[in-house]
């Protein structure tokens, strides 16, 4: 999955404990479509080439 920054921030402040949800259901939305086609190009060559 790829998602530009805005859309990254419900996940990752469930990853990094910035929020109290432990022992609670949680959906974390990931929305924006603000992405870079060029940082887009990038992405998927640094994943097609890394082993």
């Amino acid at each position: 999955m790829i998602a530009e920054g805005a859309g990254a921030v419900a996940v990752s402040t469930a990853m990094f404990n910035k929020v109290d949800i432990k022992g609670k259901k949680v959906v974390c939305l990931v929305s924006g479509g603000n992405i870079d086609v060029t940082i887009l190009s990038r992405v998927i060559t640094h994943g097609l080439f890394s082993v």
